[in-house]
């Protein structure tokens, strides 16, 4: 087969015999008009298919096949046209007088590659003189439909009524202009465009069913995939049939009407009468069927096959495909040594240049990655041909496999690249990359390849470290920083762990059974997601330092289901802007932030000493001394609040003895006792049904002295079944707790409850002016001895604040009730003791609460009723 290519030249020729264009048809026969005289000199930009002989010189004398030229269009020579198809003839130019220089190095992919693109070169001339020809060019005119309508009217006829019968037709105009060109197969297509409907769609010819008719007839087929018409019923096959006269008739259904072929005749027109509105409609097609890419990053893996192996490409796109050929490129393959090697590509004054980054792989040397990223993508390996340096030579097509989410390594690059690209192109990107990732990866690996076995807690851990996290294939940048806090015990050291500097975990070193481990705190938010960092699983980890106390690092695994660990490796340095500034942050009031003494230590990079020690012994002591102060001060307190409530109750009494409400105490009598057996009143309401609903609706009622009555009940209630529980086995403790179930309030609890909870389920009932109140509680600490008395751990308490927000009209309330605690521990057990398996009222009572909630809304009348009774009784 001989060699064939494809070429753009410019061709200057003579004419032996002058040129022809098609001026209509008669009699089946073209028209033909001379455009050209015989010697005219013609200057031509042309396509062309060039034929070679079998040896190939730099410059040779060559037959080629005119496609197109621009100024040869609809222009033909006479041995274009089969014989007895025109009227005039003559002869055509001399394609032998044509000379072009081509340069090439390998004729059988020249010759393929034309075949492939264009076909068979014989075939192709064979087209371009074959049927169809005349069609090509503009023509406008209207399509027509004729309705006809059936009548018939009852008339005399030579003095005979009868019948007669007849049509009444109607036409429809349709405005429409076709354009037809050839393409490079030789193939016609173009567009219609419908005035009416204002748009356009393309089409495409289809062969004829007769050939022999090829010269008067052409079947297009409609593509409404390219189209801008919405209604997908008019002209959807198209048959033109040439006429006389330049004109050719049109026959199609057109909204599911045929057209009227006798009327439907179109023009060719030497200039588009319909230019502007064709010209508008052509270029809105185009506008739609040009994809539009954003700019959002994607990552796409394909493959390459080389030698039988199967070499991974990854591509990530940092523009999206709004760039396509603006790409890093990471190459798996060990066999030519290009294991995670990493190339860079970025188009520069219409230039692609590719840049490798790994220094071992040569897979690519000359050449670039072509990216189409019109659906279906289309990623091309194309060598630069005049390199003699190429591993792989010939142009590649990579198979494209699945899109990949963006994380690890590849996100770093990208997120290292975005945030300087208006400065830095994307090799020097990638160059700066790699080098700050390969600083990461040989400290991480120097620091876990030290002897770090100190892992017992230490005042040695307070500081400031900067270091690296090994996640997935990423090296990310870390810093921590631990202290004491407000103890200055380091068994229980505060800190943060920031990642690259834009997110944070609050932290706590633990002594954990003599061993230093490092966790997140739990109750409190992790300020960095998995998405940012890629840590799916809660940090729990044990800790392990250098003797000299420079060093720390950890491991510890994702998951239970994911092999991968996350190794972390630090050096003591100074904190970093962004950890000061979670330092003087007021977000977490929960951490007390490291003292002048603990920043001070962080500055000048020093390991604490026995001064920290010393401190730390102090602590416990004051731990102690403060946790005795406390209970005393608690105790005294609790004491003072009694003897004034039985002031107050006492002179309540007397006031209303006076007023008669309640009768004077007989001295013969035996006096009423608190812990005597007094029957349950049983009381009806709105709350019926709910738990507790005695006593809720006993307030409800707002009837102080009812709700007396149950106090008591239930206080002697209990009192009598922890006198059966105690038994012989009484003491002063029991008598204690007995004692205060005799003033016991169940409106306490339930007050506290209710308030407590009033922000998290009333909040639309929350006035614009709501009274806060922060309640301190204190956890003392945890002391465990042996037999002999020896303390072997202990554990610290601290304080904790809690925020609460109530309607102004509470503010008495909580002062009263803000430091009750409605399911207190010993009250729990307490009650489990006295009620034996029985319903106690007032735990009862704190149930039927959040049931009122769901039952009731905050401004209905009966939870109003209920809130106005139930502060009534603190007054």
């Amino acid at each position: 087969m001989m060699p064939v290519h494809m070429a753009s030249v410019l061709i200057t020729s003579q004419l032996k015999q002058p040129l022809y264009t098609v001026e209509g048809n008669k009699n089946g026969k073209n028209i033909l008009v001379k455009s050209s005289e015989a010697g005219d000199l013609i200057n031509q930009t042309a396509s062309v298919v060039v034929i070679m002989p079998s040896a190939i010189n730099k410059e040779r004398v060559v037959t080629v096949q005119i496609l197109k030229a621009n100024e040869l269009e609809n222009q033909f020579p006479l041995s274009t046209f089969p014989k007895d198809s025109y009227i005039i003839a003559g002869s055509g130019m001399d394609k032998d007088s044509i000379t072009m220089s081509l340069n090439t190095n390998n004729a059988d992919e020249i010759q393929q590659n034309a075949i492939n693109t264009l076909g068979d070169p014989q075939k192709l001339a064979q087209n371009m003189a074959g049927s169809g020809h005349q069609f090509i060019g503009f023509w406008s005119g209207d399509l027509i439909t004729t309705k006809n309508t059936p009548k018939r009217e009852y008339i005399e006829i030579d003095g005979v009524k009868k019948w007669v019968y007849s049509n009444d037709s109607k036409d429809t105009h349709y405005p429409i202009a076709i354009e037809l060109t050839r393409n490079e197969s030789g193939q016609i297509n173009g567009y219609i465009y419908n005035e009416k409907e204002n748009c356009i769609f393309e089409i495409n010819q289809q062969p004829l069913q007769n050939n022999r008719n090829a010269n008067r007839y052409l079947k297009l087929s409609s593509n409404f995939t390219h189209s801008t018409c919405e209604n997908k019923s008019i002209l959807k096959n198209t048959q033109l049939t040439l006429l006389e006269n330049n004109k050719i008739s049109v026959f199609a259904r057109y909204n599911h009407a045929s057209a009227n072929k006798n009327k439907s005749h179109l023009t060719r027109q030497k200039s588009k009468q319909l230019n502007d509105k064709f010209a508008a409609a052509l270029k809105e097609l185009e506008i739609k069927l040009t994809p539009v890419f954003d700019d959002t990053p994607l990552f796409q893996q394909t493959e390459l096959t080389y030698n039988g192996t199967s070499i991974e490409l990854y591509f990530l796109f940092p523009h999206g495909f709004s760039k396509p050929n603006d790409a890093f490129i990471k190459v798996n393959d060990e066999t030519n040594r290009c294991f995670d090697t990493l190339y860079s590509q970025q188009t520069i004054n219409e230039k692609t240049i590719l840049t490798r980054h790994t220094e071992t792989c040569n897979l690519f040397e000359q050449g670039y990655f072509d990216v189409e990223p019109n659906p279906p993508l289309k990623i091309t390996w194309r060598p630069d041909r005049a390199s003699t340096k190429q591993t792989i030579a010939t142009e590649t097509q990579l198979l494209i496999k699945r899109n990949l989410p963006l994380k690890g390594y590849m996100e770093q690059l990208n997120n290292s690249y975005l945030s300087h690209n208006e400065q830095l192109s994307l090799a020097l990107a990638a160059k700066r990359f790699l080098h700050t990732h390969h600083s990461r990866k040989t400290f991480l690996n120097e620091v876990f390849s030290k002897d770090l076995s100190f892992d017992q807690p230490n005042h040695k851990f307070i500081g400031s470290w900067q270091g690296a996290l090994a996640i997935d294939d990423a090296f990310v940048q870390a810093e921590l920083a631990l202290w004491t806090g407000q103890l200055d015990d380091y068994n229980f050291m505060l800190g943060y762990l920031t990642i690259a500097k834009s997110c944070f975990y609050n932290v706590h070193l633990k002594n954990t059974n003599g061993k230093t481990s490092l966790q997140s705190i739990a109750y409190l938010k992790g300020h960095c997601t998995p998405e940012q960092v890629g840590m799916k699983s809660r940090l729990r980890t044990p800790v392990a330092m250098d003797a000299e106390g420079q060093f720390i690092k950890f491991e510890f695994k994702q998951g239970s289901r994911i092999k991968q660990s996350i190794r972390a490796a630090f050096k003591r340095a100074k904190p970093s802007p962004y950890m000061v500034s979670l330092f003087n942050s007021q977000r977490e009031k929960t951490y007390t932030p490291p003292d002048k003494e603990t920043l001070l230590l962080m500055d000048s990079l020093q390991v604490p000493g026995k001064s920290i020690e010393e401190k730390h012994e102090q602590a416990l002591q004051q731990s102690a001394d403060l946790l005795a102060q406390r209970k005393q001060a608690g105790k005294q307190i609790q004491q003072e609040r009694d003897a004034i409530a039985l002031k107050k109750w006492q002179k309540k009494k007397q006031q209303e003895i006076e007023q008669g409400i309640r009768k004077p105490t007989r001295s013969n009598s035996q006096p009423y006792s608190s812990s005597d057996y007094q029957p349950m009143p049983e009381v009806s309401g709105p709350f019926d049904g709910l738990a507790g609903a005695t006593f809720l609706n006993a307030v409800y009622k707002g009837d102080a002295s009812l709700v007396k009555r149950i106090n008591q009940s239930y206080g002697a209630s209990q009192i009598k079944g922890l006198k059966a529980f105690a038994g012989t086995f009484a003491n002063s403790m029991t008598d204690a707790v007995i004692n205060l179930y005799s003033h016991v309030k169940i409106q306490d609890s339930v007050a506290a409850k209710y308030l407590f909870e009033y922000d998290s389920h009333f909040a639309k009932c929350l006035s614009n002016t709501p009274v806060t109140f922060y309640v301190t509680g204190y956890q003392p600490d945890t002391v465990f001895t042996n037999l002999l008395g020896v303390e072997i751990a202990r554990y610290y308490g601290g304080t904790t604040v809690n925020k609460y927000k109530v309607n102004p009209e509470f503010t008495d309330v909580f002062n009263k009730v803000g430091k009750t605690k409605p399911h207190g521990t010993m009250s729990g057990i307490t009650s489990l003791l006295a009620n034996q398996g029985s319903k106690d009222l007032r735990k009862s009572a704190l149930k039927g609460i959040a049931q009122m909630r769901k039952k009731f809304a905050c401004h209905s009348k009966e939870i109003k009723t209920f809130e106005r009774n139930l502060i009534s009784l603190y007054y």
